[in-house]
């Protein structure tokens, strides 16, 4: 657990090599089956906004962040942290950007988030 602990922590590196190798990596232990997916649950806080970052990088670093937050909204305590205004926003702008290449994902990302009550009145508001 103190490895990936660690390669989260890696995701708020300044360097954008070290954030695309945290999320490269990452992304193996995202899926809900895997052996340290609760564990990334718990994380959540520190893993979502890096993760967002890390989305308008490399487009291969990109598509591993957004699979990663596709993966990790499977479970509703993650989509309740990300039900705000900000990130619900940034998601959007992943899906409706004509130059995104990551939409898809963002796509299935939303409809994970959408799940929620509290999320679909927030991205209602959304202006």
């Amino acid at each position: 657990m103190e490895q990936l602990d660690e390669l989260v922590d890696f995701l708020s590196s300044p360097r954008p090599d070290v954030r695309q190798l945290a999320a490269t990596y990452l992304v193996d232990f995202s899926h809900p089956r895997a052996e340290n997916f609760a564990h990334l649950v718990r994380q959540a806080d520190k893993l979502l906004k890096p993760l967002l970052v890390i989305c308008h990088e490399q487009p291969l670093v990109a598509k591993k962040a957004i699979d990663t937050l596709v993966n990790l909204s499977t479970d509703q305590s993650v989509c309740r942290r990300m039900a705000n205004e900000d990130m619900l926003a940034m998601v959007v702008r992943m899906i409706t950007s004509p130059t995104s290449y990551i939409a898809d994902p963002a796509c299935g990302l939303l409809s994970n988030l959408t799940k929620l009550d509290d999320v679909c009145v927030l991205l209602c508001a959304l202006r």
